[in-house]
């Protein structure tokens, strides 16, 4: 049996295309060479080829994602901005989230991202609905049947508003974890980790996270060699809340409260958004040589802000682009995001982003040292999805989910979906 296999045709690896080769190892799915021109083949190794009509790119990286908030891609109205979308989606339904359903809307993200090319998800989850890790467990499922490469954050969320209005503070004890209950929860969901899956600690943000949640989540971070996913200044109650609670901004405060309780630094937080920074503290986020995310499109829909681009990218802070929940977007195109971005820059970008490392290796590029993630294209559409160098979409088939179509699989998740918002409706009605 051939212990590489070579993956041949015209690649394009951000701004260069060539006619060249990939060669992976089969057992580890990490790429040993790339070269240009004719492969010259022998009989050890086994040989894709791909015609000049299509195009082999590296797969996208959706650096930022809520894959069970796609059940309410259908119900969505264009013209809600982020309080409202809140008030009409999450807060009004997440109570009656079952396992089943979350299964169903992940299945639903994860298949569109998929199709769309994504071959990595940052995933952030915090609807645990006390059920420990059971939840949890249908989003990994989800990824794991797709086939889709999964970096998984366990959110802890830890705040009630008392003040708020009923729904929203009833879905918050859903939600709650005290930091000491998330922590051993997270651990025992590390066992799920493989070379397709990262088990990493998540906190929400700082509405919905107390300092003690993000110390003890970089402490796991540190203890796992994992990144910290957190929400930072996703809209200007963020900054005021800081302000207000802290004395000081978002990245000050994150700079006080790690150097007063002697924590390193800020590097192991992926932090997301990033919208109401001055320009002080994307210089600190330079200092502590930390990346972030942005999802431009959701924060354009939501009426939130935009994160100031242009400093990031000028001080060379590295950079992914996430699409946050589906029903808060438009979709879950990591190229669509990058043509939003690109439009709203005043400066040119020849490379978006970064290459990632995961686990033993990178995502992201197509170079030696980077798993074998691949999307390839034909005539502007993404016709094969490889990860770890195996075929996990293909002709609009998901190979490892029982080899079933895109149309059977929307249908399947679409006919779950419509029944949880019979089910979830009357009982809104019932309460009432």
């Amino acid at each position: 049996m051939a212990e590489k296999t070579v993956i041949c045709g015209t690649i394009q690896d951000y701004s260069c295309k060539k006619s060249g080769y990939i060669v992976f190892d089969k057992k580890t799915g990490v790429i040993e060479n790339v070269g240009a021109g004719p492969y010259n083949a022998t009989t050890s190794e086994d040989i894709i080829y791909f015609d000049d009509s299509y195009t082999i790119l590296p797969a996208d990286i959706n650096g930022h994602s809520h894959p069970e908030q796609s059940i309410y891609t259908d119900i969505v109205k264009s013209e809600w901005d982020l309080p409202l979308w809140c008030k009409n989606t999450i807060y009004k339904y997440s109570v009656y989230l079952t396992p089943q359903v979350v299964y169903y809307g992940c299945l639903r993200a994860f298949s569109r991202m998929l199709a769309y090319g994504t071959g990595t998800a940052f995933v952030s989850f915090y609807c645990h609905n006390k059920l420990e890790n059971e939840m949890d467990m249908q989003v990994i499922k989800a990824a794991k049947d797709v086939g889709i490469r999964l970096y998984y954050g366990r959110m802890n969320y830890d705040i009630i508003s008392e003040n708020a209005y009923y729904e929203k503070k009833l879905s918050q004890r859903f939600f709650f974890e005290d930091p000491q209950t998330a922590a051993k929860n997270y651990m025992k969901l590390l066992c799920e980790s493989t070379d397709r899956l990262i088990v990493a600690p998540s906190v929400h943000s700082l509405h919905a996270s107390t300092p003690a949640a993000i110390k003890k989540a970089y402490e796991l971070a540190n203890a796992t060699n994992t990144y910290v996913q957190f929400h930072l200044s996703e809209d200007k109650n963020d900054v005021d809340i800081s302000l207000s609670n802290f004395g000081e901004r978002p990245v000050t405060f994150f700079k006080t409260f790690f150097t007063e309780n002697k924590i390193q630094s800020l590097r192991k937080f992926l932090f997301s958004d990033c919208i109401w920074l001055d320009d002080h503290e994307i210089s600190l986020l330079k200092e502590a040589d930390c990346t972030v995310v942005f999802n431009p499109r959701m924060n354009y829909r939501m009426s939130v802000g935009r994160a100031c681009y242009e400093s990031f990218i000028e001080k060379g802070i590295p950079f992914l682009l996430g699409t946050d929940g589906e029903s808060s977007n438009q979709d879950l195109s990591v190229e669509n995001e990058e043509t939003f971005f690109t439009s709203q820059l005043d400066l040119p970008v020849k490379r978006l982003g970064k290459k990632f490392r995961f686990g033993r290796a990178y995502v992201g590029s197509i170079e030696p040292g980077c798993f074998c993630d691949l999307k390839v294209k034909k005539n502007g559409k993404v016709t094969d999805v490889f990860i770890g160098g195996k075929r996990v979409f293909s002709n609009e088939t998901f190979v490892l989910y029982d080899s079933k179509k895109f149309e059977t699989l929307e249908k399947e998740t679409s006919s779950v979906i419509t029944s949880f918002f019979l089910y979830a409706d009357k009982k809104i009605q019932e309460g009432n």
